[in-house]
């Protein structure tokens, strides 16, 4: 989890973290898919606590810049009964 200052940032954090994944042997999965999670449980505009997420072929060592790990999946689910499910079946 990291807390960013606002939205914009996304557009800072989300090729350095592509980049450094890289560099660290990460394979994203074909077709490529990322989400982010959010942690406040409301919407805000400055000071968000979230998860930036891309999906990887299998996991590589954990970093201080870069954390992996598995989350549940769904796989007969839409992506909507899957965000409902995320913010409210914590």
């Amino acid at each position: 989890m990291r807390t960013v200052s606002g939205y914009d940032t996304y557009f800072d954090i989300v090729p350095k973290m592509g980049e450094y994944m890289k560099s660290v042997g990460a394979v994203c999965r074909v077709p490529e898919y990322c989400f982010t999670i959010y942690h406040d449980g409301e919407y805000k505009e400055h000071d968000i606590d979230v998860e930036i997420c891309e999906a990887v072929v299998a996991p590589c060592p954990d970093s201080d810049h870069v954390k992996f790990k598995t989350v549940p999946g769904y796989p007969r689910q839409s992506a909507s009964r899957m965000l409902v499910d995320l913010l409210y079946h914590r």
